[in-house]
């Protein structure tokens, strides 16, 4: 009775599962939504932080047993934690950071930008400070595809720097945002794991992260 019970249980949730991804299909077959760029940045956000967040854990000291036994993804946000924790209030202040953790904020403040508003966003907040090393960070720790995105972005940036500064502290951006298919292409960069490449940096200078 009891073995019956638990398989018509089995059943009942094979059931709901099917229905549900079935009627998701459905939907998406007939257009009746299509995700808006932002949903799209947002999903492919989660799916990345969704892959590590069962193994991403706070630490208050990065230790070099720490960063070789954590996988590389589940290493980024975890160093980034610890980095908060030593309470850098300017992170550009280079006596306050080594040359590891100057590569590493670079690139995770780019990303944040992203896949938070763009590009624009990005240029808005980092104007004056990051963006010119970005490109050459990205190369370092192997992101060269990343790179050559960023490349374009910075050129374009240079030729619109002025136009660009005029905005800054505007709650939106332009209707004809010039980084709108460098954002695209940025998020859907898939030959290239951002996240893991980063990780495998952080191990392979891991005395610049343990300090």
């Amino acid at each position: 009775m009891k073995k019956t019970k638990y398989s018509f249980i089995l059943i009942l949730g094979w059931l709901f599962l099917y229905g549900c991804q079935n009627a998701s299909e459905t939907q998406t077959e007939t257009g009746m939504k299509t995700p808006s760029a932002s949903e799209t940045q947002n999903e492919i956000k989660s799916q990345e932080t969704t892959r590590s967040k069962d193994e991403h854990m706070f630490h208050e000291k990065v230790t070099t047993d720490i960063i070789q036994t954590t996988s590389n993804e589940a290493l980024v946000p975890t160093v980034y934690d610890t980095l908060l924790t030593k309470s850098f209030t300017n992170k550009w202040v280079p006596s306050a950071l080594t040359k590891g953790q100057e590569i590493f904020l670079t690139i995770w403040d780019l990303q944040s930008d992203i896949y938070n508003r763009g590009l624009y966003q990005y240029y808005l907040n980092r104007g004056g400070e990051s963006w010119t090393k970005v490109y050459e960070n990205l190369i370092t720790i192997g992101a060269t595809k990343h790179a050559e995105i960023i490349k374009q972005a910075n050129e374009k940036y240079n030729s619109n720097k002025d136009t660009i500064k005029k905005n800054d502290g505007a709650n939106s951006q332009p209707q004809n945002n010039i980084f709108n298919d460098l954002d695209q292409k940025f998020i859907h960069e898939t030959e290239e794991n951002l996240n893991a490449l980063l990780g495998q940096y952080i191990k392979d200078h891991s005395s610049d992260f343990t300090q």
